[in-house]
């Protein structure tokens, strides 16, 4: 009586109940829930591969390279889990392929939106 039953992750955050994703590149280990798996991760980042090939290519020494995605390239950047609407917000903002292919890109600026959160960080 009176306990609150929360919903999993996955059926309360829109990127899972609304979006429809290629059944290619859901597939996960068995076992592993939906939102734990890298799958999609993965497959944006492979979206990139041909970019950043080309960028190795053509970019001079002397070119600055400014870097922009919609979400964050780094862990560090998302606020303890204390400060969150929900803990699990971690898994659907960021992936550590986006922070490879930052620093692949040899980005001195990167700016990222989908945190959520009103924030200002620098880190090096």
């Amino acid at each position: 009586e009176g306990y609150i039953v929360e919903k999993p992750f996955e059926a309360r955050w829109a990127d899972f109940r609304y979006c429809k994703w290629p059944t290619s590149i859901l597939k996960s280990k068995e076992g592993e829930r939906w939102s734990e798996s890298t799958a999609l991760a993965e497959h944006f980042a492979g979206l990139n591969r041909g970019v950043l090939e080309e960028l190795r290519e053509q970019r001079a020494p002397s070119d600055v390279v400014i870097s922009l995605s919609h979400f964050l390239p780094r862990q560090e950047l998302l606020p303890e889990k204390r400060f969150l609407i929900t803990p699990d917000i971690a898994k659907v903002v960021g992936s550590d392929f986006l922070e490879t292919q930052v620093r692949e890109a040899g980005s001195g600026l990167h700016v990222f939106g989908h945190s959520h959160l009103p924030i200002d960080l620098t880190l090096d």
